[in-house]
């Protein structure tokens, strides 16, 4: 049985959701000029990162947890419309639970990867033979290099 709790519970999530979501923006907007910094040389974007990153971080990890909200509001809605045997209600909740999975898993990336990169960058950083030899380093760079390059031609194709 639905119920007056039921309603306020997910209306909740979703405002927290929301503001996490705003808040982090703007904080990233200020700190790290997000989402500008996309198209922006990776050296700027590692010095800044570098720089700000007490702040940027902290900032990611809490936008990576709104995957987790997403995912929660997605199952709290499709409780809610009480309607299980729609197949358009559950190809929403699972669309919905993957983009929730998906969100924690590009933002969570930023404060996991970025360091190693702006850590290799820095001419005082990780040595060529080691940055080189490691083959974790080897797959991430490669996989973060091809998402990022994805993720600028997205935007760019957005902005035009």
């Amino acid at each position: 049985m639905i119920t007056k709790t039921n309603y306020r519970v997910t209306a909740i999530t979703i405002i927290i959701h929301t503001l996490i979501l705003g808040i982090g923006f703007n904080i990233l907007g200020v700190v790290f000029e997000f989402p500008d910094i996309l198209r922006l040389s990776a050296d700027y974007r590692l010095t800044l990162f570098t720089e700000n990153s007490s702040i940027i971080i902290p900032v990611y990890y809490l936008l990576a947890l709104t995957g987790f909200t997403q995912i929660i509001f997605c199952v709290l809605l499709h409780h809610l419309f009480d309607n299980n045997k729609s197949s358009l209600l559950m190809l929403a909740t699972i669309f919905g639970i993957l983009t929730g999975i998906f969100q924690v898993l590009g933002f969570i990336r930023w404060p996991i990867v970025v360091p190693y990169f702006a850590e290799a960058y820095d001419e005082h950083g990780i040595a060529p033979e080691d940055w080189v030899s490691h083959p974790a380093l080897q797959a991430t760079a490669t996989s973060f290099s091809e998402a990022m390059e994805e993720i600028e031609m997205f935007a760019a194709r957005c902005i035009e």
